[in-house]
């Protein structure tokens, strides 16, 4: 192919993939579209240039992941549902393969960072604008009291979704210079931060706080960031707490008895699947046949991220999630000495992210849709550095992939 059309080809894949991330925490059939689109244009690419990249460790976890996905939608109880899973996790590969691509070259995996920042303060921020409307008049259950971002769902899934952008957030301010102007950073961290205490997702504000607490004591960054964070943290916990209607939501209990009856019913149904387990989006099928009193609620998943791979996926679907958070921690890993400025970015903002996910996925289902694109995102850009498209092969680094491009 003419290299003037890859050209052109390079700018359009670049300006999609940024309205893709913007789209991610803001509307379903946009991001759908968009995710499409990128993925169609970035294979056309890669299958017209004659350089090869290779599959990372990662890669292969990914491709893992989804073959489990696909052996339990074969033996789902309802296979309509079991394929609209499947889809779902095939999207959040997708999000992997195109960040490994758009992640080659040290400005564009900066700029990704940016735009992930500013997606996340934009969902943030309107999460916010609601939940003060309802705080205003107390409408509704108190479930509705807390932040909901719109296209991430259920304040526990925006509190996770949101706990992952303050990873990058903090890698950001812990590499300052990267992420341009100061503004935006500062900014960004406030919107997050406010947004993630906001949810009152108790296990995503607690993991995120234990990492950002373990970053500032291992990464020992400079004075000012360090007393600013310190200060941050008690002084939005305090906001909180002033609140009553959201003071009440972060203090009540009942959500932890409701979980063990989950997982006591689910384990009742992996005895009976243990291979095949239920299929994707089938675990409203579990409750139905306990006789807890909660069998009759509604209930989409068993708010643990292991519980709910082995009943969905049988033994197959838990060592296929155990394979691709290995081998993405693997890479992060591999990476961890790499002295490149963007690298150490991305290296920090995906283990922060991982971190999220394992440990928060004990109570959640931490890789539950967007939060599984988001996670995604985070080990391609790391995966990006593994790439020999990023040694120079292949240099995406030009002034027409660069952000300003964008305005071109």
């Amino acid at each position: 192919m003419k290299p003037e059309i890859l050209h052109a080809l390079r700018i359009w894949e670049w300006r999609i993939w940024v309205l893709l991330l913007y789209a991610l925490p803001l509307h379903e059939a946009t991001k759908n579209t968009l995710w499409a689109l990128a993925l169609v244009l970035t294979s056309f690419r890669a299958a017209c240039e004659t350089s090869r990249g290779r599959m990372d460790a990662a890669g292969f976890g990914v491709v893992v992941w989804v073959a489990a996905g696909l052996w339990a939608t074969g033996f789902a109880i309802e296979p309509a549902s079991s394929w609209k899973g499947l889809w779902d996790m095939t999207r959040a590969a997708g999000m992997f393969f195109l960040a490994a691509r758009h992640g080659s070259a040290p400005s564009r995996r900066e700029a990704t960072v940016r735009h992930i920042l500013l997606a996340a303060a934009a969902g943030s921020a309107i999460g916010l604008f609601h939940a003060a409307h309802a705080l205003s008049g107390h409408e509704g259950r108190i479930e509705r009291l807390a932040l909901q971002i719109p296209s991430v769902g259920h304040h526990n899934q925006s509190g996770t979704w949101l706990a992952m952008a303050w990873m990058f957030a903090l890698a950001g301010a812990l590499h300052g210079r990267l992420v341009k102007p100061p503004a935006l950073l500062a900014v960004s961290c406030l919107l997050v931060g406010l947004g993630l205490v906001a949810t009152t997702s108790r296990t995503a504000i607690a993991v995120a706080l234990m990492i950002t607490l373990g970053t500032l004591w291992f990464a020992r960054p400079r004075f000012w960031l360090r007393a600013g964070l310190l200060t941050l943290i008690p002084c939005v916990l305090l906001v909180m707490m002033a609140s009553r209607p959201l003071r009440e939501r972060l203090l009540f209990r009942g959500s932890f008895h409701n979980r063990t009856a989950i997982w006591s019913a689910s384990s009742e149904t992996f005895r009976e699947r243990p291979w095949t387990g239920v299929g994707l989006n089938n675990f409203k099928n579990v409750m139905l046949e306990t006789d807890d009193p909660m069998r009759f609620a509604t209930v989409d998943h068993a708010h643990n991220l292991y519980v709910n791979s082995l009943v969905q996926g049988g033994w197959p679907g838990l060592a296929a999630l155990v394979v691709m958070l290995g081998s993405g921690l693997g890479t992060i890993v591999r990476l961890r000495k790499n002295r490149e400025p963007s690298v150490r970015l991305a290296v920090r903002a995906a283990l922060g992210v991982w971190l999220v996910a394992v440990l928060n996925g004990c109570s959640n289902t931490s890789l539950h849709h967007e939060l599984s694109m988001l996670f995604f995102v985070a080990i391609g850009l790391v995966a990006s550095a593994a790439s020999p498209r990023s040694k120079g092969k292949l240099d995406f680094a030009t002034t027409t992939m660069h952000p300003s491009s964008l305005t071109s």
